[in-house]
């Protein structure tokens, strides 16, 4: 019995060794090569389901009057049509005024419904960059934290046979910053004892420090610019922003999200190197999509202006001015 309990025992720490080396090695491969495609197939798909959230947004926005517009047009083409040299009779004063203040109601909703789709259209896309930032910092903090919680390979106790490998080589960088961070320390005070030329007191003896790398070094990520697309909304008739004052605009543009602290690594560089490719390739499409609508909606408030001193050049000529 004594035997069999005893072959179990072994059994028992072989399997827990092999169990605790496999879980080594597939956390190492990951970190090393598996992981390392995370950043690219995080954000790639989430700009690409943003980049058609935004374009359907603004196509919904556009879309919302342009049946009104069309109605608009219709009217202004009959009233330039009824605007015949016949009104100039003093008999149809009543019908040229009937026409006249049928094209100032027409020009007044003309140039409401301008103003109305600037502010529907801003407040769209507005929401619509402020979703894209949020999401893109919860994805990336998410990926991040649970890259964190994945066991390193000091994480583990020594396993028989960890001695024949030779451990990997501080690179010239760590060793580098390691160096500079020494020097940077402040000097420890003299003690006055020792200062005065008496021996001083030695301190209790401590356990000796393991000195041996215990994980990743640690690393704080800067975020992303939190209000820069939103801000490209001032100015070119846009709306006022209700969150943010014209005033602090450019303090604004500066602000960052949260600061992200966590460690370094490889895939750490490319989860964070991809959050800034995807926040850059939105950023670009953004500005294009909000350039394209404020040139179309400036067209339209053009063309009214436009019409609006035509028409009140036909109503001078028509009554002799």
């Amino acid at each position: 019995m004594q035997k069999f309990l005893s072959d179990m025992q072994v059994s028992c720490e072989h399997a827990r060794q092999e169990a605790c080396r496999s879980l080594r090695d597939w956390g190492d491969e990951l970190r090393e090569s598996t992981l390392l495609k995370l950043g690219d197939s995080l954000f790639s798909e989430l700009t690409s389901r943003a980049l058609t959230e935004l374009s359907q947004t603004a196509h919904d926005s556009h879309q919302a009057t342009v049946q009104l517009w069309i109605e608009n047009d219709k009217k202004r083409a009959a009233h330039e049509k009824g605007l015949n040299p016949r009104l100039a009779d003093a008999n149809k004063s009543a019908e040229l005024q009937a026409l006249v203040e049928a094209e100032a109601q027409r020009q007044a909703d003309a140039f409401r419904t301008c103003q109305e789709d600037r502010a529907r259209m801003a407040s769209e896309l507005r929401t619509a960059s402020e979703s894209f930032v949020c999401r893109l910092t919860t994805v990336t903090e998410v990926s991040i934290r649970l890259l964190d919680l994945l066991p390193l390979h000091s994480h583990f106790g020594a396993l028989p046979g960890d001695e024949k490998v030779e451990p990997p080589r501080m690179s010239i960088k760590r060793r580098m910053r390691r160096l500079n961070a020494e020097e940077e320390k402040p000097s420890e005070p003299v003690p006055k004892a020792a200062a005065k030329g008496k021996a001083a007191a030695k301190p209790p003896a401590e356990e000796e420090k393991d000195t041996k790398d215990t994980g990743l070094p640690e690393r704080q990520w800067q975020g992303i610019p939190k209000y820069e697309l939103r801000a490209l909304f001032f100015g070119d008739s846009w709306p006022e922003d209700p969150m943010l004052a014209e005033s602090d605009i450019d303090e604004k543009k500066k602000e960052l999200t949260e600061t992200l602290k966590s460690f370094r690594s490889p895939v750490h560089r490319r989860i964070i190197k991809g959050r800034l490719e995807c926040y850059e390739k939105y950023k670009q499409s953004f500005t294009a999509e909000v350039q394209r609508r404020s040139a179309e909606m400036s067209v339209r408030e053009a063309k009214e202006e436009a019409g609006e001193r035509n028409w009140q050049s036909m109503i001078r000529q028509l009554s002799g001015e």
